[in-house]
């Protein structure tokens, strides 16, 4: 999923390539900012998506259900709910999955996209890790 958006006179500019795109780094770098971008993007472009984190009280199999048709699935602060279980059902099911870690290691997946966040002066970048 590519996105190339302005909200808010913020520049966001993330081109997501796999199913699986992991977002990481410590607190305060963007991962939760930009997941509230995104919702808006896709808001605006009609685009189905579903936001979890830590807050949400849903068993697996309900948020798994809530995610079959939506085009993106947004997993913020993961590492407080997420098991290897739980992410090869959403790998099952949903086309594109954006997980936001401190640790990427809890989930000990392979070929999935890796990208570091950082906001900065009115611009929010995305850097795809090779």
């Amino acid at each position: 999923m590519k996105i190339d958006y302005e909200y808010s006179g913020i520049k966001v500019n993330a081109d997501f390539k796999d199913n699986v795109n992991l977002l990481y780094g410590m607190s305060g770098s963007g991962k939760t900012f930009l997941f509230e971008i995104i919702q808006h993007y896709c808001k605006e472009k009609g685009i189905k998506n579903a936001l979890f984190d830590f807050k949400t009280e849903n068993t697996e199999d309900n948020m798994v259900a809530f995610c079959k048709d939506a085009g993106i699935v947004l997993l913020d602060n993961a590492d407080l709910y997420i098991s290897k279980e739980l992410l090869a059902r959403f790998m099952k099911e949903c086309p594109c999955i954006l997980i936001s870690l401190k640790d990427y290691s809890k989930i000990g997946i392979k070929d999935v996209g890796m990208y570091s966040v950082d906001y900065t002066d009115k611009k929010m970048e995305v850097k795809r890790i090779e």
